[in-house]
């Protein structure tokens, strides 16, 4: 495994509290940044991890101009549906369905991010969340941890 990586969470459907728990305990071992999170099916995510990089994002799933997009809004949030999240990515341009929304890869928000509008959904706290985009290849990222969305369906 990549020196850059973390591990893969246990399954905490049905326990939202433990995975919020785990998440925020991996980060702190690190240091304490915003956290972005990447959605995608599970192999992808599972590649991610092994690779240290989000190369593995598939194709089809990355934005116009072959860019990665992330959001600040967590997996754990049962607020939120798939196909909210998965509409979110459609106006940046990927091409995600609600059953590409499977996985999440937590990596820290770092300088080559670029902020790309913010997330105003009715059901996410009443707050808003930012999207970022970056390039989908080049350096090494940190992906700290994989695991299960826990969106509704």
């Amino acid at each position: 495994m990549n020196q850059n990586c973390g591990g893969e969470c246990p399954d905490y459907r049905g326990d939202t509290l433990a995975l919020v728990d785990h998440i925020r305990f991996a980060f702190a071992q690190r240091v304490p940044p915003t956290i972005l999170y990447v959605y995608m099916p599970a192999d992808a995510a599972r590649s991610c991890l092994q690779q240290g990089s989000l190369d593995a994002v598939p194709r089809g799933l990355l934005s116009g101009g072959g860019r990665v997009v992330a959001f600040e809004i967590p997996p754990y949030d049962t607020n939120v549906s798939r196909g909210t999240v998965a509409l979110q990515y459609r106006m940046l341009g990927c091409n995600y369905n609600a059953a590409d929304i499977d996985f999440f890869v937590a990596i820290p928000l770092s300088s080559r991010w670029r902020a790309a509008g913010k997330v105003s959904t009715a059901v996410y706290m009443n707050q808003f969340a930012t999207r970022y985009r970056r390039e989908a290849q080049g350096d090494r990222d940190v992906v700290v941890l994989i695991g299960p969305a826990l969106f509704r369906d």
